[in-house]
């Protein structure tokens, strides 16, 4: 037979008629250092995810930029070896100018 667990100690919740909230129970002083706290917190939150944001859109950029690099590193490779290993001799003779043809008079 399975059991299924059970938790170790019983969980015992004082219940009231009346459920106040936290700020209602506090007094105008302590009130308005909870909000000041508060508005502080979530300022710093604030910065942090504009922050995270800024470095992912800064991280992206890079990548775009390295990518394009690449792209353009892999286009001069292919061109390169094409010529090198593929061209007919008659192309090469055809598309590079002797020294002949440079001496002109």
């Amino acid at each position: 037979m399975c059991s299924s667990p059970k938790p170790r100690k019983k969980a015992s919740q004082k219940t009231s008629k009346q459920q106040n909230s936290l700020l209602s129970t506090m007094n105008r002083q302590s009130m308005e250092k909870f909000t000041a706290i508060a508005n502080a917190a979530e300022d710093r939150r604030d910065v942090i995810r504009k922050k995270k944001q800024m470095e992912k859109a800064q991280i992206i950029a890079t990548q775009v930029q390295v990518k394009a690099e690449r792209t353009a590193e892999l286009k001069e490779q292919s061109i390169l070896n094409y010529w090198l290993f593929h061209a007919d001799i008659v192309e090469l003779v055809q598309n590079f100018p002797s020294d002949k043809s440079n001496h002109q008079v």
